[in-house]
């Protein structure tokens, strides 16, 4: 309602945040930003840095369970758990989730998860997951309504009522999940949280290179962010030669995904060495 508060961090991706300063601008409430720490020590410091900037007005909290930009794994259930406990209601923005780390949505204790499974789980893109909490469905109106959005009795499938659906995402997202599955959660994540140690090694060692991600490895998955404190220009000519490809700019997010192979990794360092000495 006007007046109310959404409170995010400084770290949410663009598509996480508009959608709350959308509804501020057009429904008169507000969204306060928290600043988390880079990198954060532990992850009870990150969930004390959210919660306690929980104020009189705050309403929901939104949030990344893997932020976007860096990597690291947010505290999700402690920070759901203390939120349900002020009547505060919880979202969890999951899209690096699925695929990257074992996850099960009711273990987070949200009220309402979103996510990618393009990311990570070989998904077509164009499809998505929502999750929401039995008890907080009817305190949700769907965006796109069509014949059955408001029967009660269908449960969450009535905010699955949006018109012809494309089926060819549905039948891609199901693939995606099968191969995944067929290989384990557990041995990918095992596949690649390793090779992302071994970004995080080779990274310490560069002298010019500022490590963002947490000492902790268990902070993050399959994502280790870095910025490079001299000025990168080399860098990217010489990459896109060797159709290693990058977004650019100082800071960088490397994802090591269960096809990434060990020597893609040297071949990234090596090239770093190579034009920035």
């Amino acid at each position: 309602k006007p007046g109310d508060e959404v409170l995010i961090t400084d770290q949410e991706h663009t598509s996480g945040r508009a959608g709350w300063y959308m509804k501020a601008q057009r429904f008169g409430t507000t969204v306060r930003e928290v600043k988390l720490p880079v990198p954060p020590q532990s992850a009870a410091q990150l969930a004390d840095v959210v919660t306690s900037a929980i104020g009189p007005r705050t309403k929901m909290i939104s949030f990344s369970g893997i932020v976007s930009g860096l990597g690291f794994l947010m505290p999700s259930r402690e920070i759901c758990d203390y939120a349900r406990s002020k009547g505060i209601l919880t979202l969890v923005d999951g899209a690096h989730m699925h695929g990257q780390v074992p996850v099960r949505i009711s273990d987070l204790h949200c009220d309402f998860f979103a996510g990618s499974p393009h990311k990570w789980m070989f998904a077509p893109a164009g499809c998505g997951v929502l999750y929401v909490r039995e008890d907080v469905q009817d305190r949700l109106w769907p965006s796109i309504v069509t014949g059955n959005w408001d029967k009660r009795k269908l449960g969450a499938a009535r905010f699955m009522q949006v018109g012809t659906n494309n089926r060819a995402i549905f039948e891609g997202m199901l693939a995606g999940l099968e191969f995944h599955n067929h290989i384990g959660s557990d041995r990918v994540f095992g596949r690649i949280h390793e090779l992302a140690k071994t970004v995080y090694t080779k990274a310490a060692e560069v002298p010019y290179l500022k490590i963002l991600s947490p000492a902790d490895d268990s902070m993050w998955g399959g994502l280790v962010s870095f910025e490079i404190t001299k000025d990168p220009a080399p860098l990217w000519p010489k990459l896109r030669e060797k159709k290693v490809w990058t977004t650019g700019g100082k800071r960088m997010r490397m994802s090591t995904h269960v096809h990434t192979r060990p020597e893609d990794i040297d071949v990234f360092f090596e090239i770093l060495r190579e034009t920035l000495g």
